[in-house]
């Protein structure tokens, strides 16, 4: 499946976005352009996912994508006399509304922006939806797409599986380097997040399956200028 690179929205209508402690503030015009976008990604997702997957175990079966208010928003509020306007935050999650669907064989499907609980709609993170959703959906994986290939240690190796502390060690790197709102960054965040944090002390051997699958939670990402052994190369940009 190819993969077509896209110029941001917001380049597009000359609006750029601006951000107060590394939190996007979304005002009116930011919030259409965000709605926009999640629309016609929501639809090229459903699209994807109801194309017939010929010479597979799964031809001719019919994929259900399912849509919804699931996830009930709050706003940030204001901040230092900043006011985050529509940027908001997870009031709660019908988790018991989502189950239903995944039991019907449903693939739910999450987009940015929540409503609130009076109406109005709100732009919520990305990796805050699905760290939640992992969360009160007991996930056994949570798997996130960037813009790059991996976590990449020094010598440029993509790492292939990385334990809590180790996690952190690599997002506070990122952060000293400015790199705070990169993906690899966020998602990381993340995926510390979702870890059930009783059980960060304990080493290796000691971890049960799904603790173990979650810790070595690996970021797919795709990167243009990475080679096939892995290895990013010296050209490579940046990606902030």
């Amino acid at each position: 499946m190819r993969v077509r690179k896209s110029t941001p929205i917001w380049l597009n209508h000359h609006h750029e976005p601006t951000y107060h402690k590394h939190i996007r503030v979304t005002d009116s015009k930011t919030l259409e352009l965000v709605k926009q976008a999640a629309g016609l990604l929501q639809l090229d997702i459903t699209a994807r996912l109801s194309m017939s997957l010929n010479n597979t175990p799964l031809q001719g079966a019919h994929i259900n994508v399912v849509s919804g208010n699931f996830i009930i928003a709050q706003p940030l509020g204001v901040d230092d006399g900043i006011d985050y306007c529509h940027s908001g935050r997870i009031r709660r999650i019908d988790e018991e509304a989502i189950h239903r669907q995944l039991d019907n064989g449903a693939i739910v499907l999450m987009g940015p922006v929540a409503v609130s609980v009076t109406g109005e709609s709100f732009n919520l993170t990305s990796e805050e939806i699905a760290t939640q959703l992992a969360i009160k959906l007991k996930a056994e994986k949570m798997i996130g797409f960037c813009s790059s290939q991996g976590v990449y240690n020094e010598n440029g190796d993509i790492v292939p599986e990385l334990f809590p502390n180790e996690a952190q060690a690599r997002i506070e790197e990122l952060e000293q380097e400015g790199d705070y709102l990169s993906g690899t960054a966020r998602f990381l965040r993340g995926a510390v997040k979702a870890l059930p944090q009783r059980r960060t002390s304990q080493p290796p051997d000691k971890l049960s399956g799904r603790w173990r699958a979650a810790a070595g939670a690996v970021l797919a990402r795709r990167y243009r200028d990475a080679d096939c052994n892995g290895k990013r190369r010296a050209n490579s940009s940046r990606h902030h």
